[in-house]
């Protein structure tokens, strides 16, 4: 069963549900949830390594707001409060994105936004893109190889000349890569027939199983508890 067991359409409603929320709304209990709700799916399905680093960054960004904001002077409050907050905000929408590309096979994606009765010209491309960042990914590790190797090393104390050469060695061969991988995708797809216009046939059908009505429930209650939340901060106001 493995990723099967969270339907895709589930998935893909946690990261509309997630970017909405967070742009609707302003509450550390919101996204904190959230947060700890994709981190509990990601370990469920023991793909949690990533989310991990991500989960103490979060907490890190939390504890700074409210420990070190209140303590600083007021000319720096506003600015390190616009950055902390910010990139905090980010958080539920990135893990619930790392959810779906680590724990979602192409053809699963397909089925599902197909179940959703979406266009060609949406699941196509949606599809070629869950496919083309972990290829872009691993390309980033192979480089990364590829300098540690053969010991590479940025020279001097000029920060501009240092940057130049990372750019050089790094993002240049990322670059030419990410041009062949895209082309290599593509061509792979349409050798695979994905434009043929008839019905096509899934191998893995997806469905909701009980999990996933449980995170439905999870995230009513939590629209529900939100909206008290503001509706007591307003009162209160």
């Amino acid at each position: 069963m493995g990723a099967h067991q969270i339907d895709v359409r589930t998935k893909l409603f946690l990261i509309l549900y997630s970017a909405v929320m967070v742009f609707l709304f302003y509450s550390t209990l919101l996204e904190t949830a959230l947060v700890l709700l994709t981190f509990a799916l990601q370990l469920y399905l023991k793909k949690s390594r990533t989310s991990v680093k991500l989960l103490i960054v979060y907490f890190v960004f939390v504890v700074l707001q409210y420990s070190l904001l209140p303590v600083l002077p007021q000319s720096l409050v506003t600015v390190v409060s616009m950055f902390v907050v910010s990139f905090r905000r980010l958080f539920p929408c990135a893990m619930a994105g790392i959810l779906l590309i680590q724990t979602t096979q192409v053809s699963d994606l397909m089925s599902g936004l197909y179940r959703l009765k979406l266009p060609k010209q949406i699941v196509i491309p949606l599809a070629v893109t869950l496919r083309y960042i972990p290829a872009i990914n691993e390309e980033w590790h192979n480089i990364n190889d590829a300098m540690r190797i053969r010991s590479f090393h940025a020279p001097g104390h000029n920060i501009i000349k240092r940057v130049q050469k990372k750019v050089e060695c790094y993002y240049v061969p990322l670059l030419v890569s990410a041009s062949q991988i895209a082309e290599e995708l593509s061509a792979a797809a349409v050798t695979r027939g994905i434009e043929n216009p008839a019905p096509r046939t899934i191998l893995h059908r997806t469905k909701f199983r009980l999990l996933d009505w449980g995170i439905f429930l999870f995230l009513i209650a939590l629209l529900g508890l939100v909206l008290w939340q503001q509706t007591v901060a307003g009162g209160m106001a």
